[in-house]
């Protein structure tokens, strides 16, 4: 949609996210991305004309437990300075980010949660992430869907979002 977006994984490395993103983008099938190469190629080009910029999307991979939200704001100020200024920034996702020390599991939870929408409000940026589900959610009958209660780590975490939707197989 011509917005700029950063994608920051902390599991997945950045080839993976990219062939997974691209599949999407062109609706093609993940595992023939390199025959169509040529399609892909073209696509890619022609809706890029429309913008401002041609790269509209940064990847990129950290290890889980080694970066926090302040290292995201750095990263970020950083990215401006090279002209790039994200509307959305996805973190993939927010449980393998560095906890803070000496502070309940729960807690920390709540404040990465906080921080990561503290930090979309100062840049004027839509931040997403994902988070795992708990026991509870695998108890789950059909017509029963995850909320918060069923989410594992801490349920305060929830109090900063200004939204959250389940994904259920």
């Amino acid at each position: 949609l011509g917005h700029n977006v950063v994608y920051l994984s902390l599991e997945m490395d950045d080839v993976e996210v990219a062939e997974r993103i691209t599949a999407q983008f062109t609706q093609q099938d993940i595992n023939f991305l390199w025959d169509k190469r040529d399609d892909i190629r073209e696509e890619i080009e022609t809706a890029s004309k429309q913008w401002d910029q041609p790269n509209k999307l940064i990847i990129r991979q950290f290890p889980g437990g080694t970066i926090d939200v302040n290292f995201i704001r750095a990263y970020i100020a950083h990215l401006k300075l090279y002209g790039f200024k994200p509307d959305v920034l996805i973190v993939d996702y927010a449980g393998e980010l560095k906890e803070p020390p000496d502070i309940p599991g729960w807690e920390a939870k709540y404040r990465i949660m906080r921080d990561l929408r503290a930090t979309g409000i100062m840049e004027n940026m839509m931040v997403m992430t994902a988070v795992q589900p708990n026991k509870s959610a695998s108890e789950l009958e059909k017509d029963e869907y995850i909320d918060e209660s069923n989410i594992g780590g801490s349920f305060d975490q929830f109090k900063p979002l200004d939204g959250f939707w389940s994904i259920n197989q």
